[in-house]
Formats: C-alpha cells, sequence, structure tokens
C-alpha cells in the first residue's frame, strides 16, 4: 500500500522575485503550486497589469502553467520580472 502525500506536506520553498528596478519581493510558495498564483500575487502588490510582466529564472521564461518542482527551483532561487517592449520599428520619416 503506497502513502499519497498530502498537499500540506510538500515542501516550500522561498523565491524572490526581481524588477528592473531592483525593487525585491519575498515569496514562499509550495513546490507543487503553479507561479500563475505568484505571479498574480506579486503584480497586484506592485500595482501592476500580468498581462505586462514576462519572468524568468536563468534565461528561461516561466509560464504561469509551470511550477517551482517542474523547473526544479530551490530555496532562495530569484525570479526576474521583466516589463514587455513594445515597438521599436522606425517611424520612416
Amino acid at each position: 500500500m503506497s502513502k499519497r502525500s498530502r498537499p500540506s506536506e510538500m515542501p516550500s520553498i522561498s523565491l524572490k522575485v526581481k524588477s528592473q528596478d531592483g525593487q525585491d519581493l519575498y515569496f514562499k510558495i509550495r513546490s507543487d503550486t503553479k507561479f500563475i498564483k505568484l505571479f498574480t500575487s506579486y503584480c497586484d502588490k506592485r500595482q501592476l497589469e500580468y498581462r505586462t510582466i514576462q519572468f524568468f529564472h536563468d534565461g528561461q521564461r516561466i509560464l504561469g502553467s509551470h511550477t517551482p518542482a517542474r523547473l526544479n527551483l530551490e530555496d532562495n532561487d530569484e525570479i526576474e520580472a521583466m516589463t514587455h517592449a513594445l515597438g521599436g520599428g522606425c517611424s520612416g520619416i
């Protein structure tokens, strides 16, 4: 008979979310929690719209459906929050 883990038994990790302006926010989440929860919480605290921010770890984009366990994140790892870059083309003046 196999023992099933309860959700409360999943290990939690602390993560730092670093913004482009150098402001850090810290979160503690379970390893099986989808990042969408962390991302929306981050945006609420910073008064940002979720769809205007992208999140990265070691240069790789993190999707809301990913989890810390899926990405093998460890306690005290850092996530970068970047604003979407729009435009950049010439106006042809």
